[in-house]
């Protein structure tokens, strides 16, 4: 690190990866303060923070699994629970469609999570009947979210900024 210039683009890739996969940054994290400390302090600390937490999608695919019975429970009074069930009692769907209910909604959750599409996985959680009970669920995936937003506002500066001076012991 001592004397070795900073290569954003890199710095902010190997950010990336040991994010998503959850592993300490080491040596990178001061070529990271190194890199972005005075022009990204806010994406920094966002990131380092996530890591601390270990917050990655991996974790918030465990976390839904923990709510995911809760997501699925419908939310109000005992006549309109029955005429919810009462509506849903015959469907009538193509042969070839697949199934649209409540399992399906958590796979497709799921397979957002898996796939790193947190947005789109939060949206789904928002409108299942029982998303008052994903709170904490979707606090933790806003974090994430801004984590994403942090590295993504890094890979932008490393590719605009001209490259950073040697570091000086």
């Amino acid at each position: 690190i001592d004397g070795v210039p900073v290569l954003q683009p890199a710095v902010a890739l190997a950010t990336r990866r040991a994010i998503t996969a959850g592993t300490p940054l080491g040596d990178n994290e001061a070529r990271l303060k190194a890199a972005f400390g005075t022009t990204q302090p806010g994406a920094v600390e966002q990131i380092l923070s996530a890591q601390r937490d270990k917050l990655t999608p991996a974790l918030l695919l465990s976390e839904f699994d923990k709510i995911a019975p809760t997501l699925t429970q419908k939310q109000g009074t005992l006549w309109e629970k029955a005429q919810k069930e009462m509506a849903t009692l015959f469907v009538l769907r193509r042969s070839d469609t697949k199934p649209a209910g409540p399992d399906a909604a958590l796979d497709r959750v799921r397979t957002l999570l898996a796939t790193g599409n947190v947005r789109a996985a939060v949206r789904s959680v928002s409108t299942m009947p029982g998303s008052n009970g994903a709170k904490s669920w979707l606090a933790l995936a806003a974090r994430y979210q801004k984590t994403e937003e942090a590295l993504e506002i890094l890979e932008r500066s490393a590719l605009t900024q001209a490259p950073a001076a040697p570091v000086v012991p």
